[in-house]
């Protein structure tokens, strides 16, 4: 529990020191990465949604979920402060590792539910409003709004409904040219 504390201290030090607007855009993703070797902890067969030349659509390694404040930096454009990085062990990875890192199973979805939940409480207390974006679909729901959160995919494309954000465009990196646009109307400290 502490280091979610932590990281809600951590965040509100960014907004404080690097977001000048009173909207606060996140972002959420989940990201496979490599790993190899019998001793590597958490480490699994999962999707790779980038197998590269070999077309691999599985590998074996490690998912983080992350949340990251997207920030304009005046040289550098849209950049992602990370925040929170949550180590993903699928259900049956999960009686491997040792009994000392305690904890239980959490899927993706739940993670990311969690971390927006914690953000939204830290950024309401700083009188901020909250934007995210994700590739998590179901994480878009009309649950989101009832604690606060404006949420669009960029996994589909599709903002929340009655948004005042304009449709990001399909595809898998649909998002990613979104989150300049977006993070262009949101005045941030460079």
């Amino acid at each position: 529990h502490r280091w979610r504390e932590v990281g809600d201290r951590v965040l509100a030090l960014v907004v404080r020191h690097a977001v000048r607007s009173s909207r606060v855009l996140l972002v959420i993703d989940d990201s496979p990465t490599k790993r190899y070797g019998p001793k590597v902890e958490g480490a699994g067969i999962h999707h790779d949604p980038t197998p590269g030349p070999t077309g691999n659509e599985f590998c074996y390694g490690h998912v983080w979920v992350t949340l990251a404040v997207c920030v304009r930096h005046l040289r550098w454009g849209a950049i992602g402060l990370p925040i929170w990085s949550w180590l993903y062990v699928r259900r049956q990875d999960v009686s491997k590792l040792p009994s000392k890192y305690g904890g239980s199973f959490q899927t993706q979805r739940v993670q990311a539910v969690d971390r927006a939940r914690r953000a939204a409480r830290v950024l309401h207390a700083a009188e901020k409003s909250v934007w995210i974006v994700t590739d998590f679909p179901l994480l878009v729901a009309p649950a989101m709004r009832t604690w606060g959160i404006f949420c669009t995919s960029a996994a589909t494309g599709r903002p929340e409904e009655d948004s005042p954000n304009a449709k990001l465009s399909s595809g898998a990196c649909g998002g990613i040219a979104a989150l300049s646009n977006i993070s262009r109307r949101t005045t941030i400290a460079g």
